[in-house]
Order: C-alpha cells, then sequence, then structure tokens
C-alpha cells in the first residue's frame, strides 16, 4: 500500500531539534487577577479586556548544537507564529463591531519584564502530513538582522470579516516582543486593553442571518457576544415567506429525489424549512451555477439559508477544484463561503451516495440512529481513541488530550487503539520534541487544565498495541464516536494500520461518527471507493465522518481538532473565548458534526492569527468536509425521554397552543397540506414551563404534529386532531312574542341555543308588520356565552 506517510528523506543542513536542555518558570508576584483573557466591560461602544500572566517558561533547547531558548507561559493556551520569526507565541479572540463602524485598539495599562541574552528559536516550517523529514528551524534573516522588537507591537486588530453578515474583527495579543540584535526579550506580564468601535449605526449584524443553528457559533467564539440583541427564533417570520432554511441539492433522478424529499420532511416536522431543488432546477451541474443558487437564496430569500447538503458522489453534484501548493484540491467549500474570505458562511455536508443502495443503506442509517439511538451504556461511555505516535509531531498529544478530558471531565472509560509509527516512547520521556510542545502542554497540562501529564507515562508496549482487531472488536461491542489521529491515505490509516478490507470485519449495528483527521481519507473524487466512502455506503460500520479530500497539514489539523471538540463539549477549553463567566448558554445546543467542523474552523481562524501563513488555514477549511447529513445528531449520553405535556387536541380557528416540554427544548408545529409536504405551523423554545406558541389557525379534518427535540434526549411527537366541534345550533324558541300588538306591553322572546366551540353567540333578531317581512328591522343581541 502506497501510504503518504511513508514518503521519507532528510534535507541537508536542516536545523534539527535534538533536545531539551533546561527550563526555568520565572513567577511574577506583582500580577494580580486572573489568569488569561478578561472581559472588563462592553457596550454598544467598545470592550475593555485585561491579559494577566503570571508566570513565564523559558526551555533551553539545542538546536543542531546552537542553544536557543522557547518561551510559553503556563496555563494560558498560546499558540505559535509565523516560520522563520521569532517564536513569540500570542492569543486572539473575535470581537463583534456595529455596522458601518472601525475599531480601533489602544493599551491603557501594561506591565512588562526585560529579559536579556536570550537567543530566540525561530517558528518551524508547518509540514505536510505526508513529509516525514525533520522540522526546520531557519531563521527568517529579514527579521532577525534588525535592531529592531517583533512584533511591532503587543497587540494588533485585524481588518473586519463578517461571520454570517456580523462584522467582527480579531484582536491578537502577543505578550512577548524580540530584538534579535540586542537579544532582548520583553515579557508582557499585564496588558489592559481597549477596543473602541468608532461611528456606525449602534447595530450588530443583520438579525435575518441570524440562526438558533448559528448562535451556539457565534457564543462559543464572541468576547462580547452578551451585547448582541437578543433574537426571537420562534418568531413566524423565520418560516414563512419565500426560501428554506436548509437547501438539499442532488441529481435529476427520480430515486435521489424521493430520498432527498425523506431527509427534507424529517428536518422539516422538527422545524428546520427544507427545500429539494436538483441540479436542473438550479441551472445546471456546473460550480458557477450551483454557487450562483446559493449566493442568490442567501441574499434575497425571506427565509435565509443556513445550510446545504449536497446529496450524491462526485460529480453529481459537482464540486471545486482548487490548486494549493502541493497539488489539487477538492472542495464544496466554495458553496458556502458567501463572501469570499474562504470561511463558511452555511453549514455543509455531502453524502456522497453513487446509486440507489447507497441512498438507501445512508439514509436508513441515519433515520434508524435518530429515531431509536442506542441505549447501551457501554455504547457512550466507551469512546474508541486510535493515533499513531510519531515524536516529532502531535498524534499522540492531541488523541491524549481527548482521552483524558473524556475520563476526567466526563467519566468516561474509552478506549485505545495506539501504534507507534516513529520513535520511542518512554516512561518520563517528552510527548514530542516540536519545538511548541509545552505550549500545549501548559495548557492542558498539570498548570492549565490537567488533563494530561507533563511527561508521557507509559511505556512502548503500551503505545504499540492497537490492531485491526482491536479496532473491529470495540466498533462491534459498541462505540458513538470512533477519533483517529495520524497518517492517511485513500484507501485507510497508517498507523494502527486499517483500510478498506478491515471494514469487512464489522458487524455493528449501532453506529459511531468517526472522525478521520489525517490525509486523504475522504477523496471522495477519486476514480477509487475512498475510505470514508467505504465506512459509510454499506450496511453496519458507521453512520457518519468527517475528513480530508487531500493531503492535509500536521499541528494545523491538530488545533482544527480542538476547535471542533469545544463545539461539542463546551466544557473542553473552558476560558476560552474568555475565562470569566459568559452569557447563558444558548438553549439550542449543537450535538452535531456537520455543524461542529465549521465551529472548528473558526476556531482555526482566530488561532495564531496573524502569524501563521493563510495558505495553511484556507487549505485545511477547504480539504476537511462532513459525509453525513447536515443536521445528523449525535448522542453522546444515553438519551432520555423529553417531560411533554400539552392538550391532546387543537382547537379549531385558534392561534395559539400551549404546551410544557422540557427547558432547552425545540417544540416545532407541523401539518400535511393537500399536495402531502410538510408545512411548519409554529414553532417554541421550551423552558420547562408552560409557553405559549402562536401557530396558524387550524380546522378540521388537519392534524398537527408535534414535535419536539433536544440533545441527548429521544425525539418526542404527538399527533393532535383539530376538533371538530361543529357549528352553533339553530335556536330553539321557548316562547313566542306574547302580546306584541298590544300598546304599552313589552314583548319579550325566549329562545335557546349551544356553541359547541365555547366561543360565544351574537343573535340577529328581525322582526316586521308584515307576514313576508317586505318592511322589518333588526336587533343584535349582546355576546352569550
Amino acid at each position: 500500500m502506497n501510504w503518504c506517510k511513508n514518503i521519507r528523506w532528510v534535507i541537508v543542513g536542516i536545523l534539527i531539534l535534538t533536545g531539551s536542555l533546561s527550563a526555568k518558570v520565572i513567577r511574577f508576584s506583582d500580577v494580580q487577577g486572573k489568569s488569561g483573557l478578561s472581559l472588563l466591560s462592553q457596550s454598544v461602544s467598545g470592550v475593555e479586556l485585561e491579559f494577566n500572566m503570571p508566570s513565564v517558561r523559558i526551555e533551553d533547547a539545542d538546536i543542531n548544537g546552537e542553544v536557543m531558548q522557547v518561551v510559553s507561559s503556563p496555563g494560558i493556551l498560546l499558540f505559535f507564529g509565523k516560520e522563520g520569526a521569532p517564536n513569540t507565541p500570542g492569543l486572539s479572540r473575535y470581537i463583534a463591531i456595529p455596522k458601518g463602524s472601525v475599531a480601533k485598539v489602544r493599551i491603557i495599562e501594561e506591565k512588562k519584564e526585560i529579559f536579556r541574552d536570550i537567543n530566540l528559536i525561530p517558528m518551524h516550517n508547518i509540514p505536510l502530513e505526508n513529509d516525514n523529514s525533520p522540522l526546520r528551524y531557519e531563521k527568517d534573516m529579514s527579521i532577525y538582522s534588525k535592531d529592531a522588537y517583533y512584533p511591532e507591537t503587543p497587540v494588533l486588530l485585524s481588518e473586519p470579516m463578517k461571520i454570517r453578515e456580523l462584522d467582527v474583527v480579531i484582536l491578537n495579543i502577543t505578550p512577548f516582543q524580540y530584538n534579535p540584535v540586542k537579544k532582548e526579550l520583553v515579557v508582557y506580564k499585564k496588558l489592559r486593553v481597549k477596543v473602541d468601535f468608532i461611528g456606525g449605526n449602534g447595530q450588530f449584524g443583520d438579525d435575518a442571518y441570524r440562526s438558533r443553528f448559528w448562535e451556539p457559533l457565534l457564543w462559543g467564539h464572541i468576547i462580547n457576544y452578551a451585547t448582541l440583541p437578543k433574537i426571537d427564533f420562534s418568531d413566524p417570520s423565520r418560516y414563512r415567506g419565500t426560501g428554506y432554511e436548509y437547501i438539499i441539492i442532488t441529481r435529476d433522478d427520480p430515486v435521489f429525489k424521493a430520498w432527498a424529499d425523506s431527509i427534507k420532511r424529517w428536518r422539516t416536522l422538527e422545524g428546520i424549512k427544507t427545500g429539494v431543488f436538483t441540479v436542473t432546477q438550479i441551472g445546471g451541474n456546473t460550480v458557477q451555477a450551483i454557487e450562483t443558487f446559493i449566493d442568490t437564496a442567501y441574499q434575497n430569500w425571506q427565509v435565509k439559508p443556513i445550510a446545504f447538503l449536497m446529496l450524491g458522489d462526485y460529480p453529481n453534484p459537482t464540486l471545486q477544484l482548487w490548486n494549493y501548493p502541493y497539488g489539487t484540491l477538492y472542495t464544496d467549500l466554495k458553496y458556502s463561503d458567501i463572501n469570499g474570505d474562504t470561511l463558511p458562511d452555511l453549514y455543509s455536508a455531502r453524502m456522497f451516495a453513487d446509486n440507489a443502495t447507497h441512498l438507501q443503506v445512508m439514509i436508513s442509517k441515519l433515520l434508524q440512529h435518530e429515531r431509536t439511538p442506542p441505549t447501551a451504556f457501554n455504547f457512550y461511555d466507551e469512546p474508541l481513541m486510535a493515533c499513531g505516535w510519531q515524536t516529532e509531531r502531535w498524534f499522540q498529544l492531541c488523541i491524549e488530550i481527548l482521552r483524558r478530558y473524556f475520563i476526567i471531565v466526563q467519566g468516561k472509560h474509552p478506549k485505545r487503539a495506539y501504534k507507534i509509527y516513529s520513535g520511542t516512547p518512554t516512561v518520563g520521556g517528552p510527548w514530542s520534541t516540536a519545538t511548541n510542545t509545552n505550549l500545549i502542554i501548559d495548557y492542558f497540562g498539570p498548570n492549565g487544565l490537567g488533563y494530561i501529564p507533563a511527561t508521557n507515562d507509559h511505556d512502548y508496549s503500551w503505545w504499540n498495541s492497537g490492531n485491526v482487531d482491536s479496532i473491529n472488536m470495540r466498533i462491534n461491542s459498541g462505540t458513538f464516536i470512533v477519533q483517529h489521529r495520524d497518517h492517511g491515505d485513500t484507501t485507510g490509516w497508517g498507523e494502527p494500520a486499517y483500510s478498506i478490507p478491515d471494514l469487512n470485519g464489522l458487524n455493528n449495528d449501532k453506529y459511531p461518527f468517526v472522525f478521520s483527521i489525517n490525509c486523504l481519507t475522504g477523496i471522495f473524487n477519486s476514480p477509487v471507493e475512498c475510505f470514508l466512502e467505504a465506512f459509510l455506503r454499506y450496511p453496519k460500520r458507521a453512520v457518519g465522518a468527517n475528513g480530508a479530500t487531500q493531503v492535509s497539514f500536521s499541528f494545523v489539523n491538530d488545533t482544527y481538532v480542538w476547535g471542533y471538540w469545544d463545539a461539542l463539549w463546551q466544557n473542553f477549553m473552558p476560558d476560552y473565548p474568555i475565562n470569566d463567566a459568559m452569557p447563558p448558554e444558548p438553549p439550542y445546543r449543537n450535538l452535531r458534526p456537520s455543524l461542529a467542523m465549521d465551529y472548528g474552523k473558526y476556531f482555526l481562524q482566530v488561532s495564531n492569527w496573524p502569524y501563521l501563513g493563510i495558505a495553511y488555514k484556507r487549505a485545511t477549511y477547504k480539504l476537511f468536509h462532513s459525509f453525513v447529513e447536515v443536521f445528523q445528531n449525535m448522542y453522546s449520553e444515553v438519551p432520555e425521554s423529553l417531560n411533554v405535556s400539552h392538550a391532546p387536541y387543537i382547537v379549531p380557528g385558534s392561534n395559539q397552543f400551549t404546551i410544557t416540554a422540557d427547558d432547552s427544548s425545540w417544540i416545532a408545529l407541523t401539518k400535511i397540506d393537500a399536495n402531502g409536504e410538510v408545512v411548519i405551523i409554529g414553532e417554541g423554545e421550551g423552558t420547562g414551563s408552560p409557553v405559549t406558541i402562536n401557530i396558524e389557525p387550524q380546522f378540521p379534518p388537519e392534524t398537527v404534529i408535534v414535535t419536539v427535540t433536544k440533545y441527548n434526549h429521544f425525539r418526542y411527537v404527538a399527533y393532535l386532531p383539530v376538533l371538530d366541534l361543529g357549528m352553533p345550533q339553530v335556536p330553539t324558541v321557548i316562547s313566542p312574542l306574547d302580546f306584541a300588538r298590544m300598546p304599552g306591553l313589552n314583548p319579550t322572546l325566549r329562545f335557546y341555543s349551544t356553541d359547541p366551540q365555547n366561543e360565544g353567540i351574537e343573535y340577529r333578531v328581525k322582526w316586521s308588520l308584515y307576514p313576508d317581512f317586505s318592511v322589518s328591522d333588526s336587533f343584535t343581541t349582546s355576546v352569550y356565552p
């Protein structure tokens, strides 16, 4: 097998990291307050933040015989910088700004220390994952030859960008400046900064583009989220009018169209307005036609699209071919990137079915997984973590952080499938020889979140036990997630070696999600079936996957992984975006892998800004795809039943419906119209108390379907008839108009009727002196209950 990882070469003259010599931690006793980044104030006119770094680590490293220094800060997640530049790590965060405003940053207060005789190490290169040559530590002499501090300022602000029409900027704080000629390192142990919003209309974004499904991404990334206007996502304007929230694009094939309609029906029932379009209906199976259709829908539809699904393998629907520095990359991202910044403005996924059998298998698994999710405890308690050890990389570090998070925070008992690719792990040895490893250990290790020890705590055999049998055994016994981090190729994983023929050993009837973070395992445009296609297209195996369509980048991939894990489990990095108490989490929490993917891409964008080359990031955004239906739920705990109560019927003509459902659940009321289409008539958010939902009035013989959903809960469905209460009874006269013709007397007419709808009745009484009522008068009574 031609594994992409097996390409080996050694470049003569490369600076090689041969090991650490010594390290010291300097503590600053005059730094008070919370470590890391804190939000002091926020308003429509700006934000004020404080960064505290109570200690700094300075570690010696021998780089090809030259002693150099590496800096980090225990407990603070700082990312590495620009290749070849002095390795001054920092952090970055998104800040929302009003429309039309200009953001300006200023330092209000600073405390700093200067360290001399520092030979600061340059940032190494970012290798492709199939490049196993040693990391290169080559100084950029345009920087190292200057008698000037790098970076020029510890605080930077980006140009404005957009997250679905919400204007944001990225604030970077790099608490280190280095003068390579003087060999001076300035360490900013405290920075207090103010970002002012100048001008603008005071409005944050466009409310029409806000969505309950995009809200967790905004909440999880934007430090001043609490300043954004509150949105009523149950407002009828969000599902009435032209357009759809969810677009499914498929082939001009009645079988594909029928299965697309099955997804449409399922999602509309839960309150996601969904439309199905064939490639002919949107103008043709070309990149330009598809992009134009989605862009037009995004800009012009009253109901703004939030996601799309490509139902069909390449080339139908087609995708974009994009030349990146290492070949041709195949991507659907072009369709979800509306404003051209290579970041998604719509969630997306592709189900690469190529025939009726693929469709039947893949969509049946999808629906089964949500209708009757697994209930076995071990399915959720024993996630499978797979990786290869390579001392120069972070594969093992990345996966152990995830595994131990499951153990320490969630109390799970994950299973392993580990194999050594290169290196000799020893107890007490380093996790990795990559220079910036301490940045990660300082955050996830003993001085930070405490997920991992400071050094590797297992021997060679512990790391070298994974194989085909152990992987198949774990999947067959039941697991909700398979997370792999190592090398890969079109037909499978590198370590542990696991390829398409090995999938025949799976006989599971409960399906995991596979996060295959490596090279090429998702290259669905390949003329031969790729690994993830084989994982999903057939009975048993898996229900969904995430993977790359070409060769991807080490270190960048690890950052992406940590980002999408923070989307799935918001306590994975509890101090991101800030370490203060955040506003309440949006109730629409998403355990949906497709949505987590794009959260991870926005996390990667803000990480290392502006120093990590944008080419690496843009390629990664385009590389990784979600191979599952967009809104597919992933259950991470044994599902619970929802507590829902309501009347067993709908009152005809009523425009309201009262229901009680669990807090953070979503309630959708729908009906089937005369054309057999599911139509949303009302939506609302469950609070645990009775809520009244505005609905479109319904009449017999309609049936209203109530669907309530919440993460890690069984779906609740009830069918409510619209009562046929009938019309008010024709009045029965109890006594006629006695003495009506006698002057001076007040005649009395007594009659009786019933009102089945209990809405009250008005009676109009007519009288006349003529039997034919040719001339008459009338009187309307009061309303009688």
